[in-house]
């Protein structure tokens, strides 16, 4: 798509930092997990997935902040794998093409974009991608007569999931490093996420303003952005904070918690293989 038909390619770099990974495997422990770990380090974030023969680890970082070297020796530390077992280490281009579909040509996966993988949606993207093509090609008479229609939602969709990323570093509080810092002093958002965010400042209706956002398709339901902003801990100054409206259903802390224990009994120790 860009080195045969000249697409463009959009960097998302100025407000998602990071582009490597050094990655390595570890034996299975027992209990086996149920759950995929992301876990906060120096200069970015780790993965834990357990899988039925091996474990999945790798450390997500900017190369800006953090030599390759160091962050494979950050990884071994923290997975206790500091003199065994071998490390590669990815490069990441963060962004999307301008246009998905361009000419007679379509783009799907990697050659259509990237993500930073703190939220797993190239699956997603493609299935969407799919789809929504053949309708637009369809419905256009199996011309291009619908593509730069196609190609804006396309767009639009990339777009949204990276404001949902990035809500995840500029709304960090930690100042043990200059990359959480620079993280939560990073100004280069879009109108969008900027609107999200006072939204919830200021006690607006974030359920609107997402549909809004999305001609009434958001890529995040509402709770998705209730449960971001809140389990940051980023609320307003008591001062201004509001007491819930008469009949608004409250969460019952409790059931959620039976029901994730519930939940918990679907994943049984695996035996050794």
């Amino acid at each position: 798509m860009q080195q045969a038909l000249g697409a463009e390619f959009i960097s998302f770099a100025d407000n998602l930092f990071n582009d490597r990974a050094v990655v390595m495997p570890t034996k299975r422990g027992e209990p086996v997990k149920p759950q995929t770990d992301a876990v906060a380090m120096s200069n970015g974030w780790r993965w834990s997935i357990p899988l039925t023969s091996r474990v999945g680890n790798g450390y997500v970082y900017s190369s800006r902040y953090i030599s390759d070297e160091e962050a494979e020796a950050e990884l071994r530390r923290a997975i206790g794998m500091e003199h065994q077992g071998e490390a590669r280490v990815l490069q990441m281009r963060v962004g999307r093409v301008g246009d998905t579909w361009t000419r007679n040509c379509l783009a799907a996966g990697l050659s259509q974009g990237f993500i930073e993988p703190l939220e797993a949606t190239a699956l997603h993207i493609v299935i969407v991608t799919a789809l929504d093509f053949a309708r637009a090609f369809e419905s256009g008479g199996f011309t291009a007569q619908n593509r730069e229609a196609f190609n804006r939602r396309i767009a639009d969709k990339y777009e949204g999931i990276r404001d949902y990323i990035v809500a995840h570093y500029r709304l960090n509080q930690r100042s043990d490093t200059q990359y959480w810092r620079d993280n939560a002093a990073n100004h280069a958002l879009s109108a969008n996420l900027k609107d999200m965010m006072s939204a919830w400042f200021t006690h607006e209706d974030i359920g609107q303003l997402n549909a809004r956002q999305h001609d009434g398709y958001p890529h995040y339901a509402n709770m998705s952005w209730h449960c971001l902003f809140a389990g940051y801990g980023t609320f307003p100054p008591s001062a201004k904070m509001q007491a819930p409206p008469p009949g608004l259903a409250v969460d019952d802390v409790e059931r959620t918690r039976a029901m994730l224990a519930a939940c918990a009994r679907n994943f049984p120790d695996y035996a050794p293989v």
